[in-house]
């Protein structure tokens, strides 16, 4: 009960900091380091590694918002201060951009002729909102290349073989140890902790559990000894453990059908 309690409170941390752009690639292979010891029956050494992670990473998430508010208060004060000085010199600023424009503009169309007045023209106020259209555009689109790879979040799992998707054992003689390869892929934003059930004929044989950051990819070890001979269906069923502790399945599974004869 210790053990589950203080993995999920190392889970939820190494998740906060990620979120923060804290580099949690570390604490993430100390929290699998953590679950090996576990499967091996080692609790002790699995507590203090994953005690260890939330001692560290809470005092890093501390001092990152910490920071974060002081720049947010500096950014603040810097915004008040262009605003105040927008507000005492917009005349002057109107006619420094009016200005930019026009220079720019006669050294593009140096045949034209452009007249200037004291007051703005609506044709000069329309071009100045065209190009601060053009600005925000262009920070919307470098904003959205940026988030929507990460807006797609998805897993895959799979079988393989010593030759990857190749010579997959279909007719297995009885007695004879199957070894393959389980994949794991992740495609979340945020470090994700995965278990994988290996199913023979509906029945859990072994399972699997890593934490995983994105766009990582995990190899396992697939062993099966077919005693008896008829036919086997092999499942890896791939869950999510959410931050709360609650198993999600995903809806993502592999499957191989063998054949064992004498």
């Amino acid at each position: 009960m210790q053990l589950n309690a203080t993995a999920l409170a190392a889970y939820g941390k190494i998740i906060e900091a990620s979120n923060l752009g804290i580099n949690v690639k570390p604490y993430v292979e100390a929290f699998n380091n953590a679950l090996n010891y576990s499967m091996s029956g080692n609790d002790d050494k699995a507590i203090a590694l994953l005690t260890g992670i939330n001692v560290n990473l809470s005092r890093l998430i501390s001092a990152k918002l910490y920071t974060m508010a002081i720049t947010a208060a500096l950014i603040a004060a810097s915004l008040i201060t262009v605003l105040a000085l927008v507000i005492l010199f917009r005349g002057r600023l109107r006619d420094a951009l009016i200005n930019l424009i026009t220079n720019v503009w006669l050294r593009l169309r140096g045949e034209d002729y452009v007249y200037l007045s004291n007051t703005p023209s609506e044709e000069v106020e329309y071009l100045i909102g065209i190009v601060l259209g053009i600005v925000l555009i262009l920070a919307v689109f470098a904003y959205l290349s940026y988030e929507i790879p990460l807006w797609y979040q998805f897993e895959g799992v799979g079988i393989l073989t010593s030759s990857g998707f190749a010579n997959y054992p279909s007719n297995v003689p009885v007695g004879s140890n199957v070894t393959l390869i389980g994949l794991v892929y992740s495609h979340r934003s945020e470090p994700s902790w995965y278990v994988v059930y290996v199913e023979l004929n509906g029945t859990v044989i072994k399972a699997y559990s890593r934490l995983m950051t994105f766009n990582q990819t995990w190899l396992f070890p697939v062993t099966l000894s077919l005693s008896k001979p008829g036919r086997y269906n092999l499942t890896l069923a791939l869950y999510i453990i959410e931050p709360e502790g609650n198993l999600k399945y995903t809806g993502v599974y592999a499957r191989l059908l063998m054949q064992s004869e004498h």
